[in-house]
């Protein structure tokens, strides 16, 4: 799985068992927190948000947590 997260558009690196749905590793990405989208949702997204959701979502918690130790260190 994060051999398809820093590759996406790459061969995969590995094999999937025989049968698998390889999309539903982009499923699995973003049914979890923050979004919980169901997978007609994902269906729906354009290569676009496909990219930078996760890239925000990312800044976001990178961000809250540079954040949180800058204000826990004041006290």
């Amino acid at each position: 799985m994060i051999d398809r997260n820093l590759r996406p558009d790459a061969p995969a690196a590995f094999s999937l068992p025989a049968g698998f749905p390889s999309h539903l590793l982009l499923y699995d990405k973003f049914a979890g927190d923050p979004w919980h989208y169901h997978p007609r949702d994902v269906d729906r997204l354009t290569r676009d948000e496909l990219f930078w959701l996760p890239v925000i979502r990312d800044a976001k918690a990178e961000a809250a947590e540079t954040l949180a130790k800058v204000q826990g260190g004041s006290d």
